[in-house]
């Protein structure tokens, strides 16, 4: 496995885990199912914006607040949550774990 997969795939299973983890203490009801949603949405968000990221170059910010637009919708139709507090937790989640990854490329 290259080096460039090797790290996309760490980057996935890292931003899942940390956003489990913050929507698990926001959202507390029904744990599973809420794993199984975080890993479907960022399956799907977390490559879209590393490719954006690392392809097309688009800046952090735009990406990120594209990713977070994004799982507002999903989070608030998959948890059966209502649209506004679906935004607080797309927004404290991928706060995290962007914080988190920022952290981790410091410190590594």
């Amino acid at each position: 496995m290259n080096h460039l997969l090797l790290s996309l795939v760490s980057a996935l299973i890292g931003t899942i885990i940390t956003e489990y983890l913050v929507l698990l203490l926001l959202i507390r009801r029904d744990p599973l199912n809420l794993f199984v949603y975080t890993v479907h949405i960022n399956a799907v968000t977390n490559p879209l914006m590393n490719y954006g990221f690392i392809v097309l170059d688009i800046q952090l910010i735009p990406l990120e607040a594209g990713v977070i637009l994004a799982e507002i919708i999903l989070i608030c139709q998959l948890a059966g949550i209502g649209m506004r507090y679906a935004g607080i937790c797309s927004l404290c989640a991928n706060g995290v774990s962007v914080l988190t990854g920022l952290f981790w490329q410091i410190s590594h």
